[in-house]
């Protein structure tokens, strides 16, 4: 089913009797429509019916004729203070084929089969001058119209190489003459009774050469010397449906198509005034005038409430209505301000409870639930955390931790990805100045953390998820490209990464490690897929932080970390900097001394500052002494466990930030969750925190941090296997003083 069409009906000029006063037809509301069970997710959202919710409901239609309604009762019903009456639609109307939609790509070659008759062919120029009559395409035949990239035109019989006809340029058309003669084209759609390619039986098939994104290609279009021909084919309903439905449908389609020819347009895209697809009505030419099944010619019922409503079009003060039709709204239409933004004063809210529960609706369209969090929901319309929705008569309005947004119904559907914008928003408890981005395992939480704060990135950064050392470094990195860092088995890429670099529009992949850690087939099958792939490895743990800070580059200020290449805490820990201006790189070293690959590097870097991540138990006062005799000025950040030097570590970032910032805080009892939250800090300005899986109140550093900063609110990356729901309560108590 699609997006479709205007509506209106003269009830003196029909002849018909008003709602109140027809005998037999049943109100289109009074009854209850279920709703769907509930989904998790801080937000809920309980939803009927498919498409934008707006008009006639083709359910609808179909129960209300059930129920004996006759077409005028349907639609004075559905759109308001519509009048029927008669219109010229014999008039002809060009049906875009291809590019079938805006999104689509105008045709580079076409076969075109004559089906039950010989055809005629002839040329025009590009002043609308028959050049060329070209000899009769004989019945059974195939002919293959090719355009070249000098926008000329090449036919040939069947798949031949030698042309019949060449010649002509941009602008030139090929028209194929065939009204009342089947021809077929190359198949988008159809069924066991046309193998040979989609019939067409009406019309002018028309090729022109064009230029579309610097290319040469044909728009194919077919003219149609009526629009009641045009009807014929519309394929907007089920033929086997009752006919007082199906003349409701026709009297709709007609009113669209005529307000589409006359008062729109021809559309530059396609050179057409409608295109075949739903982005204006579905179209299926003559598979649809001829569809039968089981012995019945369905497609004569349709025709024949084509033809039984001819010329009658609807009206909203005198001009044609511009209405609008979808597959179902299952309970309640809307208003076009709620959905669209804009007033349409025929398309107003009504109840059709009772005709949607008289139609053959299926269960998990007419109900549907979906649910959201509150991190998810906030990160896709750009207000941080959300924690109010409201339904108004014109719009969504969304509040948030950063911001406050009102949008369409629309809007809300595409972003969330609902049937209909035919729902409501419960609300369930949920954390105010705490959310929390977790998702089934580490990789899956990695992806979750991408997908709810980028909305697009050139690159992304690709870890194991297996061990910690190659990613120890990451945060300079995915700081300086400004991309997410996405995790994978060493041996195999998840659908999910696959679908999240789709999704982002990734040009570029950065590989941490060597083959051991991310695997060769791996990096062939980003390579294969498009790619650009960049591995940044070396013989071991230490010699990859050290092609990683290469590959960052100097921090104006001089400025390089030093962490413990033997254990993860301290390392991730370092991820807080990631939100700085300045990032400084990160490069490993060993407990009682600095290994060659790091010192060589320090040196190359140019660097002046050294940090000191963790306490003498993890990197010796013997190194930091060592580093002092090679001139550089040393600073240790340290704590008397991995939390303290969280903090030691946030509250040196959080000193070179301005004003208050969020806090993305992880667990310090395992690494997967808090390289991810490195990537995430960088993109918010928002330094990271470690905390305890459990009781973050037994832990004096961090809550203390987090009471006595300039913090506005907090995300915890991970599920509640990595850090509780209490540990979430714990942290907003905490931000709240």
């Amino acid at each position: 089913m699609a997006l479709a069409c205007a509506l209106a009906l003269a009830w003196a000029l029909a002849g018909a009797a008003s709602p109140a006063e027809a005998a037999g037809c049943k109100p289109a509301g009074g009854s209850k429509v279920p709703e769907a069970s509930p989904l998790p997710g801080n937000w809920q959202i309980q939803g009927h019916g498919w498409g934008h919710g707006l008009g006639m409901s083709q359910f609808g239609a179909q129960g209300a004729a059930l129920l004996g309604c006759s077409a005028a009762e349907i639609l004075t019903t559905y759109y308001t203070g519509i009048a029927v009456s008669a219109a010229d639609s014999a008039k002809s109307i060009t049906i875009g084929l291809w590019p079938e939609s805006p999104s689509g790509s105008p045709a580079e070659v076409l076969n075109v089969k004559a089906y039950d008759d010989a055809i005629p062919w002839q040329v025009l120029d590009g002043a609308g001058n028959v050049h060329t009559v070209l000899s009769t395409q004989a019945k059974g035949t195939q002919r293959t119209v090719r355009i070249g990239t000098d926008y000329k035109f090449t036919i040939t019989e069947g798949d031949g190489d030698t042309p019949i006809w060449d010649g002509g340029g941009m602008g030139w058309m090929v028209q194929v003459p065939h009204n009342g003669n089947i021809i077929q084209l190359p198949s988008k759609s159809t069924n066991g009774q046309w193998p040979g390619g989609r019939p067409y039986r009406w019309g002018t098939l028309q090729l022109r050469s064009v230029q579309h994104a610097g290319k040469a290609g044909m728009f194919v279009t077919t003219k149609i010397g009526s629009i009641d021909r045009y009807l014929r084919g519309l394929a907007e309903m089920p033929s086997s449906w009752e006919p007082e439905a199906l003349k409701a449908q026709a009297i709709t389609g007609r009113s669209y198509a005529l307000d589409r020819r006359d008062r729109v347009g021809v559309k530059s895209f396609c050179g057409c005034h409608l295109y075949d697809s739903p982005a204006d009505q579905a179209y299926s030419a003559y598979l649809k005038e001829s569809e039968s099944s089981g012995g019945t010619n369905y497609g004569a019922r349709w025709v024949s409430a084509v033809d039984s409503t001819v010329g009658k079009v609807m009206r909203y003060d005198g001009q044609i209505a511009t209405g609008f039709y979808s597959s179902s709204h299952a309970g309640r239409t809307l208003s076009a301000k709620f959905v669209w933004g804009s007033d349409v004063p025929w398309i107003q809210p009504i109840d059709d409870s009772r005709w949607e529960m008289a139609s053959p609706n299926k269960p998990h369209l007419r109900s549907w639930a979906a649910g959201v969090t509150s991190p998810d929901l906030g990160a896709e319309f750009g207000v941080g955390i959300a924690t109010r929705v409201q339904v108004l008569s014109d719009g969504v309005r969304i509040t948030g931790t950063t911001g406050d947004k009102v949008i369409t119904g629309w809007d809300f559907r595409q972003g969330l990805g609902l049937l209909s914008p035919v729902f409501k928003v419960n609300e369930y408890p949920i954390h105010q100045l705490v959310g929390r981005i977790g998702g089934l395992d580490r990789i899956d939480t990695a992806v979750r953390v991408s997908s709810s704060y980028w909305k697009s990135s050139e690159h992304a950064v690709l870890a194991t998820a297996g061990d910690f050392p190659d990613a120890l470094a990451a945060g300079s990195l995915v700081a300086k490209l400004g991309a997410p860092l996405l995790l994978t088995s060493s041996t195999e890429l998840s659908s999910q990464v696959s679908s999240e670099l789709h999704r982002l529009g990734v040009k570029k992949v950065w590989l941490l490690g060597g083959t051991a850690a991310i695997s060769q087939g791996i990096e062939d099958q980003l390579a294969n897929a498009g790619y650009q792939v960049q591995r940044l490895a070396g013989t071991g743990r230490v010699e990859t932080a050290a092609a990683v800070a290469t590959e960052v580059g100097p921090a104006d200020s001089g400025e390089v970390t030093l962490v413990l290449a033997d254990n993860w805490p301290d390392a991730v820990a370092a991820g807080a900097f990631a939100a700085t201006p300045d990032v400084p790189p990160t490069l490993l070293t060993g407990k009682d001394g600095v290994p060659k690959p790091t010192a060589d590097t320090l040196k190359a870097l140019g660097a002046t500052h050294v940090l000191l991540l963790g306490g003498t138990a993890a990197v010796s006062a013997e190194v930091e002494e060592s580093l002092k005799g090679l001139g550089y000025e040393v600073r240790r950040l340290a704590g008397t466990s991995r939390y303290d030097t969280s903090v030691a570590v946030a509250s040196e970032a959080l000193s070179r930030l301005e004003g208050e910032v969020p806090i993305v805080l992880a667990s310090g009892a395992n690494f997967p969750d808090a390289l991810a939250a490195g990537a995430l800090s960088a993109k918010l300005g928002a330094p990271l925190l470690l905390v305890p899986r459990e009781n973050l109140n037994a832990i004096v550093g961090p809550r203390t941090f987090l009471e006595t900063q300039p913090l506005t609110e907090g995300i915890i990356i991970g599920g509640t296997a990595a850090v509780t729901d209490e540990v979430l309560q714990q942290a907003e108590a905490a931000l709240e003083k």
